[in-house]
C-alpha cells in the first residue's frame, strides 16, 4: 500500500512521456528537473530525483514483464487459427485475413509498446548515471588530486572527461562557474605535466609515447594545443639542422651540403606529416597547417641561406653549372613534398593553393637572389674574337669559326634562361647579346678596313676574300633572323604563362613575377608594331653589308669599267672605212674594248666556281638582302624561298652593269657615222652572244639599240627612239 501510494505520487510528479522520442537528451531533462528550489537544495534535489526515477524503471520493467505474457498468452490462439487455416481449405482468404488482422493488433499494442519500454528504461537508467557522476564531483576532483601525486596522467584524463561529462549537468546549480574554472584548471596542470613527457618523446622520435600523449591531450578537448608542442619541435628541430648544415657550407665550397639538407628536410617532413595525420583530431588541417609551418621557418632561418648561398656561388668554380644544379635540388624537393592528394587539393581550395605559393616563394627567394646577376654571368662566357694572324683569310676563318660558336652558345644560354629563370630574364638577355654583337661588329670593321688596303692589288683573290667577308656577315644575318624568331616565340609563351594548380608540381610561374610580365608587355609591343627584337644588331651588320657589297662589286667590275672607257675614245664618225665595195655585216669582227670584255666575262665562271652550289647559305642570303648594286630587291615573303646560287647572282648583278654603262656610253656618243654602224653591230652581237653563253640576257635599252641597228621592227620608246634617231642619222 505505501509502495503504491508512493509510486502515485512519482506518476503524478514525473512526466513519464519525457523519456519518449529520439529527441530524449540526459543533460536537458536533468537540468530540467534540477531547477532551484527554496524548500531544498541540490544534493536533497538529486538525491529525490534519483529515487523517483528508481521507482519509475521498476514500474516500466514490471510492464515490460506483463507485455510479454501477453503476446505468450496470445500465441495458442495464433497456432489454432493456423492450424484451422491448414484444415479448412475452402476458407484460407478469409482466415488469412482474420490471422493478418489479429497479427496486426498483436504487434501494434504488445510488440511495439515493448520496444518503447526498453528504450525507456535505457534512458532512465543513463540519467540515474549521469546524476550519480555528478553528484560525485567532489570525490572525483580530490582522486584527481592524488592521481597528480602518482603521476598518472592517463588516470587524469579519463577522470577530467568524467568531470567535463558532468558539468553540463550543473548547468542550473549556482557554483557551475566555480566548477567551470575548475574543471579548466584541472586541464591545464594536465596540459603542463603532459606537454614535456610530448617534446620528449617528439626528440626521441618514440610513435608509441608520441600517440599517447597526443591522446591524453586530445581527451581534455586540448587537441590543438598538443599539436602546437609538435610544432613548436619541428620548428627548432629544422633551425637545428639548418646551423649544422650551414657550418659545412664554407668546407664543401658547392651546393651538396644543402642538398643534403633538402633531402633530410623532405624525408622527415613527410614522414612526420604521416603519422601526424594519424593522429590528429578531425577539426585539425595537418596538411595545410604543415605547409604553413614550413613556409615560416624557411622565411626565418639564420644566417639567412641567400647569405649562405651567394658565398658559395662566388667560389664555385663554374657558377653556371653551379645554378643548374642548384635549380634541379630546389625542384625536387618541391616535387617530393607534393603527394597526390596535395596536388587534388590544390584545384579544389584556392586557401590552400596560396599557401603552397607562400611556400615555394619562400624556398626559392634565395635563388631569385642568385640569379639577379644571372645574365652578367652568361655574358662572361660570350666568345670574344682574338686575330692571332694579320693574313685576312686566316681572320676570315677566326670570325667564322667565333660566329658559329657566339650562336651556339647564345641558344645555350638561352636553353639555361628558361631552365635556371623560367625566362625571367629573357629580355636583359637578349639585350645582353645584341650589345655582344655589336661589340663584335668591331672585328668585322678591323677586318674589312684590311681588306680594304688590299684592294690595289689586281689579283683576283681581293673578290675572292671581299665574297667571303659577305659570306660572314651573312652567316650573321642568317643566325640573327632565326634568333629574332626564336625569341619571340618564346617571350609569348612568357606572356601566356597561366599559373599552374600546384606551384609544387610547377615552380616557374613563382620565379618569373609580375615586374617580368611589365617588361615583356612592352617588348610584345614592338613586336606586333613589326619591330624587330634584336633590330639594332641587324640594322649594324646589314649596314656594313651594304659597304662590303659595294667594295665588291666594285673590284669585279673595275676592269670592266676600264675597258669600256675605249667606247668613247673610237672615231664613232667615219662615213667610210676606205674599202673598195661595202662589205655585209657579218665580215665586220668586233672591237677589242668589248673583245676584252668578253673575255674577262668567260673568266669570271671559274673564280666563282667557289659559289655555284648550295654550300654558302650565308652568302646567299647576304646578297639577298638587294646590298649588291643592280640587284633588283626580292619581297620579304621571297626571300625565303631563294633558289638562287651566289654565283648567278653575282655574274646578274655584273651583266645589268655591264649592260647600263655600255648602254649609256654608246648614247652619248653624240653620233655613229654610216660606216661604223655594222660595227657597233658586230660589238654588240658579239657581246649578245657571250651573254647567251653565260644565260645572262641583255638589258632592254641594249636590245633595243640592237633591234634599231638591225632596222628590225621595235617597240622603242618615244624618247629613246628619238635619241636613237640622232645618234644614226
Amino acid at each position: 500500500m505505501i509502495y503504491a501510494c508512493k509510486n502515485e505520487i512519482i506518476l503524478e510528479i514525473m512526466d513519464e512521456k519525457e523519456f519518449e522520442g529520439n529527441s530524449f537528451k540526459v543533460s536537458q531533462w536533468i537540468n530540467k528537473a534540477l531547477l532551484p528550489n527554496e524548500h531544498s537544495n541540490i544534493q536533497e534535489q538529486i538525491s529525490m530525483t534519483i529515487k523517483k526515477l528508481q521507482i519509475t524503471i521498476l514500474e516500466t520493467s514490471s510492464l515490460i514483464e506483463t507485455t510479454n505474457q501477453e503476446i505468450f498468452d496470445d500465441l495458442p490462439n495464433l497456432l489454432n487459427n493456423i492450424g484451422d487455416v491448414q484444415t479448412k481449405a475452402s476458407e484460407v482468404k478469409k482466415q488469412l485475413f482474420a490471422i493478418n488482422q489479429e497479427l496486426l493488433k498483436t504487434e501494434d499494442k504488445p510488440a511495439a509498446s515493448l520496444i518503447e519500454l526498453e528504450k525507456k528504461r535505457k534512458r532512465l537508467d543513463a540519467t540515474i548515471k549521469a546524476l550519480k557522476d555528478a553528484d560525485s564531483w567532489s570525490t572525483i576532483v580530490e582522486s584527481i588530486d592524488l592521481l597528480f601525486e602518482s603521476g598518472d596522467l592517463s588516470g587524469i584524463a579519463a577522470k577530467i572527461s568524467k568531470l567535463s561529462a558532468s558539468l553540463g549537468l550543473w548547468v542550473q546549480s549556482p557554483d557551475h562557474k566555480q566548477k567551470q574554472e575548475i574543471l579548466e584548471d584541472l586541464k591545464n596542470r594536465l596540459e603542463a605535466a603532459v606537454g614535456p613527457k610530448l617534446l620528449a618523446a617528439l626528440h626521441e622520435n618514440d610513435l608509441e609515447k608520441i600517440k599517447s600523449t597526443i591522446n591524453i591531450m586530445r581527451s581534455i578537448d586540448r587537441s590543438r594545443q598538443s599539436f602546437i608542442y609538435v610544432s613548436q619541435h619541428r620548428r627548432g628541430s629544422l633551425h637545428k639542422k639548418w646551423k649544422e648544415a650551414s657550418l659545412l657550407a664554407a668546407k664543401d665550397g658547392k651546393f651538396e651540403w644543402y642538398f643534403n639538407f633538402l633531402d633530410n628536410v623532405s624525408t622527415e617532413w613527410n614522414q612526420q606529416n604521416i603519422w601526424l595525420e594519424s593522429m590528429a583530431s578531425r577539426d585539425l588541417d595537418i596538411q595545410s597547417n604543415s605547409f604553413e609551418l614550413l613556409a615560416d621557418v624557411f622565411a626565418k632561418l639564420e644566417p639567412t641561406p641567400s647569405t649562405i648561398l651567394s658565398d658559395v656561388l662566388q667560389g664555385h668554380g663554374n657558377k653556371l653549372v653551379g645554378l643548374e644544379s642548384l635549380r634541379t635540388y630546389l625542384d625536387r624537393f618541391c616535387v617530393n613534398l607534393c603527394s597526390e592528394s596535395v596536388s587534388k587539393r590544390c584545384k579544389l581550395d584556392v586557401e590552400f593553393r596560396e599557401k603552397i605559393y607562400k611556400l615555394v616563394q619562400q624556398i626559392f627567394y634565395p635563388y631569385k637572389q642568385l640569379i639577379s646577376q644571372y645574365v652578367l654571368i652568361e655574358a662572361e662566357k660570350f666568345p670574344v674574337i682574338q686575330f692571332k694572324s694579320e693574313d685576312c683569310f686566316d681572320a676570315l676563318r677566326e670570325v667564322k669559326q667565333t660566329t658559329i660558336s657566339t650562336f651556339v652558345t647564345f641558344y645555350e644560354s638561352l636553353r639555361r634562361c628558361q631552365q635556371l629563370t623560367a625566362d625571367r630574364h629573357l629580355v636583359v638577355l637578349t639585350k645582353a647579346m645584341v650589345t655582344h654583337l655589336i661589340h663584335y661588329l668591331g672585328a668585322f670593321q678591323l677586318l674589312f678596313d684590311a681588306i680594304n688596303r688590299r684592294k690595289q692589288a689586281d689579283d683576283f683573290s681581293n673578290c675572292d676574300l671581299c665574297l667571303r667577308f659577305i659570306e660572314s656577315l651573312g652567316d650573321v644575318l642568317v643566325n640573327l633572323a632565326k634568333l629574332d624568331t626564336d625569341l619571340t616565340n618564346q617571350i609569348k609563351k612568357l606572356k601566356d604563362m597561366e599559373p599552374p594548380f600546384c606551384h609544387l608540381e610547377k615552380s616557374d610561374y613563382v620565379i618569373i613575377g609580375d615586374d617580368v610580365r611589365a617588361e615583356v608587355d612592352l617588348v610584345l609591343v614592338s613586336v606586333k608594331k613589326g619591330e624587330n627584337i634584336v633590330l639594332n644588331a641587324k640594322k649594324a651588320y646589314s649596314g656594313l653589308n651594304t659597304e662590303a657589297q659595294s667594295a665588291a662589286f666594285e673590284l669585279i667590275f673595275k676592269p670592266i669599267e676600264k675597258m669600256l672607257r675605249s667606247v668613247s675614245s673610237i672615231n664613232w664618225n667615219k662615213e667610210s672605212l676606205g674599202l673598195v665595195g661595202d662589205l655585209p655585216a657579218f665580215s665586220y669582227s668586233p672591237q677589242e674594248y668589248i673583245t676584252q670584255v668578253g673575255q674577262y666575262l668567260m673568266t669570271l665562271p671559274q673564280h666563282l666556281e667557289t659559289y655555284t652550289n648550295a654550300d654558302h647559305p650565308g652568302l646567299i642570303y647576304a646578297l639577298n638582302t638587294g646590298a649588291l648594286p643592280y640587284f633588283t630587291p626580292l619581297k620579304s615573303e621571297e626571300q625565303n624561298n631563294v633558289s638562287s646560287l651566289a654565283a648567278e647572282i653575282v655574274l646578274e648583278c655584273l651583266g645589268r652593269g655591264l649592260c647600263e654603262q655600255y648602254a649609256d656610253k654608246i648614247l652619248k656618243l653624240g653620233s655613229v657615222g654610216e660606216a661604223m654602224k655594222p660595227q657597233l653591230l658586230a660589238d654588240i652581237e658579239y657581246l649578245s652572244n657571250i651573254f647567251e653563253d653565260m644565260g645572262l640576257e641583255l638589258s632592254s635599252p641594249l636590245c633595243e639599240i640592237l633591234s634599231y641597228l638591225k632596222g628590225s621592227e621595235t617597240t622603242t620608246p618615244f624618247n629613246l627612239k628619238e635619241t636613237l634617231e640622232k645618234l644614226f642619222r
